[in-house]
């Protein structure tokens, strides 16, 4: 293995997450209107594009009138959210840089979530091969996640890397790199807005990464220099 580590957040850091959304959301309004015949999907697309990511059975079914169930929404619209399985692809800066990558760098993945959605996704986006650990932080335990110390310490304990020759990769201030920034890790804030227009957690507030950059270009020009100032 090589003796510096890549860690890498998964949704908006490898592809762009808003994609796994409105995929699974247009499914799940598909059985909206096979039960209610409104087609409230172009309103869910709106909706993502005024950064609006929370509420959006409760909002179609006021903006329609439906007066839809807790139940129904859980049991029907949820469900089939969860349940589908949309075809993913990882940003191009990613794939054109991931050979490079691994020639370099042991790779490794922490990805908070469902840990049966989460794997999907990593199945659908066709990356497994790519790194040589995948952590997905439910499968440590109930209420397992990041910023908690588990889900970091499992994979420095695993290439048996100290956190100085470790750097952690995502796009999430309210979680990413407390616990990186605590013991000496590096940390990037990758806001890759070169691809993606509409990154989720662009406005979270809370702990800053020790560089940010806004391309994978970025990313790969300046990895060398981060191992080096510290």
């Amino acid at each position: 293995m090589n003796k510096e580590l890549l860690i890498f957040d998964l949704d908006d850091t490898i592809y762009p997450e808003y994609t796994y959304n409105l995929a699974c959301y247009k499914a799940a309004s598909e059985q909206l209107k096979q039960d209610y015949g409104v087609d409230s999907y172009t309103i869910i697309e709106n909706l993502f594009s005024q950064r609006i990511y929370t509420g959006l059975f409760e909002k179609v079914s006021e903006y329609f009138n439906l007066n839809l169930t807790e139940y129904y929404i859980f049991n029907s619209l949820v469900k089939t959210y969860r349940g589908h399985i949309p075809t993913l692809k990882p940003y191009h800066g990613f794939i054109k840089n991931i050979d490079l990558l691994r020639e370099k760098y042991s790779l490794s993945i922490i990805t908070d979530g469902n840990k049966e959605i989460q794997r999907k996704k990593i199945k659908s986006l066709g990356i497994e091969p790519y790194f040589d650990y995948i952590v997905c932080s439910s499968e440590l335990g109930k209420g397992v996640s990041k910023p908690m110390p588990l889900p970091y310490d499992t994979v420095l304990n695993y290439f048996d890397i100290p956190p100085e020759k470790s750097v952690y990769i995502g796009d999430n201030l309210a979680k990413d790199f407390i616990y990186p920034k605590s013991i000496g890790m590096h940390s990037i804030h990758l806001m890759n807005i070169e691809e993606n227009n509409n990154l989720i957690y662009q406005n979270k507030k809370g702990t800053s990464a020790d560089y940010t950059y806004y391309s994978y270009s970025e990313l790969i020009q300046n990895l060398p220099k981060v191992f080096k100032e510290k």
